[in-house]
Formats: structure tokens, sequence, C-alpha cells
């Protein structure tokens, strides 16, 4: 299946792990393993899906996401007008390069 419909990944969302490996924060789940999704012209395979605090995210996560610090990870988060409730839980969809 195709993921495309409604998604948008910026520089900040979408994240390279390596060469073939990409990151999407999001609060709701987006997709099922083995989904595919296109950006620029390259597909991208759903390969895993995490449920993590929010709170993890910002502590552990925020430099792969490209920001220096978990405050900054947080202002960025609220600016996109979602809430950062410590307790609430995000998913992190890991996708790879498909050949």
């Amino acid at each position: 299946m195709y993921i495309n419909d409604g998604l948008s990944f910026n520089n900040k969302n979408f994240q390279n792990l390596d060469m073939d490996m990409r990151l999407v924060i999001n609060n709701h789940r987006i997709g099922e393993i083995g989904d595919i999704i296109t950006i620029s012209n390259k597909n991208f395979k759903l390969v895993n899906i995490d449920k993590i605090l929010i709170s993890c995210a910002a502590a552990y996560y925020y430099r792969i996401f490209g920001f220096e610090s978990p405050k900054e990870f947080i202002e960025h988060w609220v600016s996109q007008r979602k809430p950062f409730v410590a307790s609430s839980h995000v998913y992190i969809h890991y996708f790879e390069i498909e050949e």
C-alpha cells in the first residue's frame, strides 16, 4: 500500500539515519509495516514502528532529528501545533530505501 496521501515531510521529521534508512516521528501511527512512500522519486518501505513517550523522544532522539537540544526539539514540536505532554506517546517510523 502507498501511504503518500496527506503526508508532508520536512528536514526536521524525515531524517537520514544512514544512506538507506529514514526516520519519521508523528503523534499518530502512519501506515503498516511493508507500506511504501514515495519522496523525490524514491520509494521508501516502512520497516518498523516504535511507540515511545514524547519525553523520551525529546531526550534521546533530538540529535537524530537535527536539533541541538531536547528543548529545541520540544519548541519545534509545539510550533507545529502539537501539544507537548511528557506522558503522551508518539510513533517513530523507520523507512528503508526500496531498490
